[in-house]
């Protein structure tokens, strides 16, 4: 009889204490997950520049993982509707973070997935229990404020699944429209969370710690 596969470990860039549910990574309430390192480096104003370095996060096995924001999904006053991956590159980290959608999936929640690669470059085990992909890298030259839930109008909002309509997400975002959250973690480090300018979420942490 051969062993069991070992669990995957996923990288993070922030603690299990980090998952926290907003409204702005998707349509209904979500919880974020932001995987840490990124090969692509498709840009030189990264949104989220901590999170390139492999190495610089949090090392948790996927079950672990997904046991955390079950709690999460539990203590929550409002229904949460699923998860939201991004990074980072979450590609970087294929097999633990399809073990993650897997096991999200097996709970009822549905997942949404970020890559700055194109979909035709993304494993098909990759995007098994995806449900939502956006994919395509940030380019501030192509900003567009008007778009769901991406910033440039290179990236494409793909349903993988059946399990949304166009029509659901278009109600969604009718919804929810544009906006952002502010949270500080244990170790006093703040995120912000939904602008897709770096400069802007800048002024938004030195307004909430009265830097300016």
């Amino acid at each position: 009889m051969s062993p069991p596969d070992p669990v995957p470990a996923l990288e993070l860039g922030h603690d299990l204490h980090g998952l926290v549910a907003t409204l702005h990574n998707g349509p209904g309430w979500r919880v974020a997950v932001w995987t840490q390192g990124c090969s692509l480096r498709c840009t030189d104003v990264c949104l989220s520049p901590h999170l390139l370095d492999r190495g610089h996060g949090r090392v948790y096995p996927v079950d672990i993982v997904a046991e955390a924001i079950r709690r999460v999904v539990a203590a929550s006053p409002m229904a949460v509707e699923g998860i939201t991956i991004l990074g980072g590159e979450p590609s970087d980290q294929a097999p633990a973070v399809a073990a993650l959608a897997r096991l999200v999936h097996q709970d009822g929640l549905s997942v949404m997935l970020y890559s700055g690669h194109g979909r035709d470059r993304l494993a098909a085990d990759l995007l098994a229990d995806v449900d939502i992909l956006v994919d395509g890298p940030f380019l501030p030259a192509a900003y567009d404020a008007t778009l769901p839930w991406r910033g440039s109008a290179n990236q494409s909002l793909i349903l993988v699944s059946d399990r949304y309509r166009p029509a659901d997400l278009a109600a969604a975002w009718d919804r929810q429209g544009k906006g952002f959250s502010v949270r500080t973690g244990r170790d006093g480090r703040l995120s912000v969370s939904g602008l897709q300018s770096r400069g802007a979420a800048a002024r938004i942490a030195a307004m909430v710690t009265g830097t300016i």
